[in-house]
C-alpha cells in the first residue's frame, strides 16, 4: 500500500510538473523589420521601407527570426525562406527555389519588385552589427538581378 502511495504520488508530481513546464509563455523580445513605405511605393520609390517593431519568442538567431517573420508576410510572393548563413559579414539567404510562386524567375523580377525584395532584405539584416551585405541563393545557385 505505502509503494503504491509513493508512485501515486510520484505521477501527480511528475504530471504537475509537466503541465507547469508546458504552459509557461515564452519569454518575448522586440524585433524590428523594414517594410516596404507603401504610400511612398504608390508614388514613386518602391525601395523605401520603415521600421516596423514586431515580439518574437526570445532567440539569438536574430536574423533567422527576422527572415521567417518576413518571408511569412511582406516577402511571402517571392518564395519560402529556407536558411541563412551569415558569414565574412554577408548575409547569404537561401530560397527553396529560384521560382516565385507564381512560377516566374525571381531573376526576372521587375525592377521595382526587385528593389523592394532586396531593400527589406538588405535595411533588416543589416542593422545587425555582423552583417554588411545581403546576397540571395536557391539551391541552382546564387540569384542574380
Amino acid at each position: 500500500m505505502v509503494i503504491v502511495s509513493i508512485i501515486v504520488v510520484l505521477l501527480i508530481v511528475t504530471v504537475g510538473i509537466s503541465i507547469y513546464i508546458h504552459t509557461q509563455e515564452p519569454e518575448m523580445m522586440s524585433i524590428n523589420l523594414y517594410v516596404q513605405n507603401k504610400e511612398i511605393a504608390r508614388t514613386s520609390d518602391c525601395g523605401v521601407t520603415q521600421k516596423v517593431t514586431y515580439q518574437i519568442p526570445k532567440t539569438v538567431a536574430v536574423a533567422d527570426a527576422s527572415l521567417k517573420v518576413l518571408f511569412v508576410g511582406e516577402l511571402s510572393r517571392y518564395g519560402v525562406y529556407k536558411s541563412v548563413n551569415v558569414s565574412n559579414g554577408i548575409a547569404r539567404v537561401m530560397l527553396d527555389s529560384n521560382m516565385m510562386p507564381t512560377g516566374y524567375p525571381i531573376s526576372a523580377l521587375s525592377s521595382c519588385e526587385n528593389g523592394h525584395l532586396m531593400s527589406v532584405l538588405n535595411d533588416t539584416l543589416t542593422q545587425y552589427k555582423n552583417i554588411q551585405a545581403v546576397e540571395l541563393y536557391s539551391p541552382e545557385g546564387k540569384i542574380e538581378f
